[in-house]
């Protein structure tokens, strides 16, 4: 069995003298985030700590393929709009293009990207037919906000 928690930085708040990685639970609770894995392995033997940002956020993601989760801390940032561009390519392209990709979102031209690779070929157009197609999602943070949903009664 393991626990996993992310490493966060300790930093006091003036105001009321809690720490930033304090939470509350619903019973008004304090409850801090694991920080000293020294003390962790004293108590419990049983259980190992990792306290690995990678593996951390592995788990978040995919809920479940790393044993049972039963507590995660999780930090908050503010909310921002995103705006995603999604166009299909083919196996060639995407190799072709991928370095460039990289060097967008190293530069910060690109927040994120997604990949979905497809490893049949298809049926669409002539192009998909000869190589596996692969699906490029990209995600940068925009000021534009989405359409107002109009909802009929």
């Amino acid at each position: 069995m393991f626990c996993c928690c992310r490493r966060t930085e300790r930093r006091q708040d003036a105001k009321n003298d809690t720490s930033e990685d304090t939470l509350s639970t619903e019973d008004q609770k304090l409850v801090r985030a694991i920080h000293d894995k020294e003390e962790w392995d004293k108590v419990n033997t049983d259980v190992e700590l990792i306290q690995d940002d990678t593996v951390f956020n592995n788990t978040i993601v995919s809920m479940g393929i790393n044993g049972v989760i039963y507590s995660m801390y999780v930090e908050v940032v503010g909310a921002f709009f995103l705006e995603e561009t999604r166009k299909m390519y083919t196996l060639e392209e995407f190799e072709a293009n991928f370095k460039q990709w990289k060097e967008e979102e190293s530069q910060g031209i690109i927040d994120r990207m997604e990949f979905w690779f497809s490893p049949y070929t298809s049926i669409l157009p002539i192009k998909y037919s000869k190589s596996p197609p692969v699906v490029a999602s990209f995600y940068k943070k925009t000021d534009k906000t989405p359409p107002p949903v109009i909802k009929f009664c």
